[in-house]
């Protein structure tokens, strides 16, 4: 037979025989040195042992018919005298063999063959232990380092096979989504290194294994003891002596229950927010949904909320509010109790003065409020007008339309006598233009060295522009339709494209 013929072997070899022939060869034959001649000596031992395992079976099927031949001995005599002699020294073969007469009851199940037309990934399932196997790769994976996690996975004889590797690797990535254990990335990485999964044309999802690799490296650095890996991760841009305890608070914070009192008294502190926000990020790329069995949920998602700066949100107005209250209160009662000790207050006059510091305790903080949203809506104005040609902006064409419309209003107030009105409006639309012309020209103001020289004679041209717009709101709807006219020119190519393109969609959505 040409597989044992491979092996070195005579024709009754014996499966032990078969497997100390193939692990002296594989010394000389290394898969990452000669992998056709890996392969061809990995099927013959598989050949040779199939072989061999037909030869038992057919010792096995022999030895049952020796057995069953006392119990039907007047059936075989007949059979003995109607059946052809056999050549003492030819072999028995499995197609020789005769059933056993009906009048023979056995007493076990017949012995099948093996499928000798299953496929390769079935037969070395069976003669692997596949389950037991998977949970030894997941122990290495989960205690070795990555030079020792490589010798194992090289030394494995069941590896070697070009056709089996692959079909392992998934299998293992399947039981890790399963199991979810906790594991180092560079493990991890180099897992998919050796089963050639760390590139696109393996097949395999890039994104799932991104978002398998972040859960199983987060779960490592939660367990005792690798407090410093999770803090290097999620807090870099702290400095390091500072990230170890950062994280350890942020953390506890994380882990609690989520209660309002609790979560806007540690947000009191300036940074803290965007601090926690940019933890959260850090634990799993923001996945809040997979973080139930480590941290709160509600917890997490109030620091998502609260620390974006980008938009406005319960969380984000709660904490800001806390704050005013903090600040307004500690001041508050500093100055009541310095002055209630100082001063000395007639008894008549001390029912005023609490009337007075209780006003100040509870519209100090509302006022407060009131500034910073007063403050966030300018900016948001402004950012608004003063935001670059396509930019997603909302109300486009009442942006673009914004300083003649307001310039025309107060030309119109002025007319119908209401002149309060008239310069208020007509200096917000000189304000707007200004900032609208300077914010999208890149324009800005420099009183450095020399220049400071100039200072005073520019704010005197402001407060004298200001006050002409005030008393003449002619003057200064002129002057912001002019600032707005010279941006329009600016920019009059990036307009023309884009009402084009806006005419050209309505057309478009209209049928015609």
């Amino acid at each position: 037979m040409w597989a044992l013929d491979v092996l070195g072997l005579p024709g009754d070899a014996d499966e032990r025989a078969i497997k100390r022939a193939y692990a002296r060869q594989l010394k000389q034959t290394r898969p990452d040195v000669d992998p056709e001649g890996f392969q061809r000596l990995h099927d013959a031992y598989r050949y040779a042992l199939d072989h061999s395992r037909d030869r038992a079976w057919q010792d096995d099927v022999e030895t049952d018919r020796t057995h069953e031949e006392p119990l039907a001995e007047t059936a075989q005599v007949s059979a003995e005298l109607q059946a052809p002699s056999i050549v003492d020294d030819e072999p028995p073969l499995a197609s020789h063999i005769e059933i056993p007469t009906p009048s023979v009851v056995p007493t076990e199940p017949a012995v099948e063959p093996p499928a000798h037309a299953a496929s390769e990934v079935a037969d070395e399932g069976e003669a692997l232990d596949l389950p037991a196997f998977l949970d030894d790769c997941i122990a290495h994976l989960t205690q070795d380092d990555p030079a020792s996690l490589r010798r194992w996975l090289e030394a494995q004889p069941v590896l070697w096979s070009l056709q089996m590797k692959p079909h392992i690797g998934r299998w293992l990535l399947q039981a890790l989504d399963e199991r979810a254990p906790a594991m180092p990335a560079a493990n991890f990485d180099e897992m998919l290194r050796f089963f050639d999964m760390d590139h696109v044309l393996s097949g395999v999802d890039a994104w799932f294994l991104h978002s398998l690799r972040a859960q199983l490296r987060l779960r490592h650095e939660l367990l005792p003891g690798h407090e410093y890996d999770l803090a290097n991760r999620v807090a870099a841009g702290t400095a390091y002596h500072e990230r170890l305890p950062l994280v350890r608070r942020a953390m506890r914070q994380l882990r609690k229950p989520f209660s309002w009192d609790g979560a806007l008294w540690f947000a009191l502190p300036y940074g803290r927010a965007p601090q926690m926000l940019r933890i959260v990020n850090n634990l799993d790329d923001g996945r809040i949904d997979r973080l139930g069995e480590t941290i709160d949920v509600r917890q997490a998602q109030f620091w998502l909320d609260a620390g974006d700066t980008s938009r406005m949100s319960t969380a984000r107005r709660a904490v800001v509010m806390a704050r005013c209250a903090a600040v307004v209160w500690a001041v508050g009662l500093m100055a009541l109790a310095v002055r209630w000790l100082v001063a000395d207050i007639a008894p008549q006059e001390r029912g005023a003065e609490a009337l007075q510091a209780a006003l100040l305790l509870a519209g100090g903080p509302v006022l407060a409020y009131a500034l910073w949203e007063a403050w966030h809506a300018v900016r948001a104005y402004v950012r608004w007008q003063c935001a670059p040609e396509g930019t997603p902006v909302r109300w486009p064409m009442l942006r673009l339309l914004w300083v003649p419309l307001l310039a025309g209003l107060a030309v119109v107030d002025y007319q119908l006598g209401y002149t309060a009105a008239a310069a208020w409006l007509g200096l917000l639309a000189c304000v707007t233009g200004l900032l609208r012309l300077g914010g999208r020209a890149n324009l800005r103001l420099s009183f450095v060295g020399w220049r400071i020289l100039f200072v005073l004679p520019f704010l005197k041209g402001i407060f004298g522009l200001g006050a002409l717009a005030i008393v003449y709101p002619f003057v200064s709807a002129g002057l912001g339709t002019t600032f707005w006219l010279i941006d329009a020119i600016r920019h009059a190519r990036v307009l023309w494209n884009d009402a084009r393109s806006r005419f050209a969609r309505a057309a478009a959505d209209s049928g015609t």
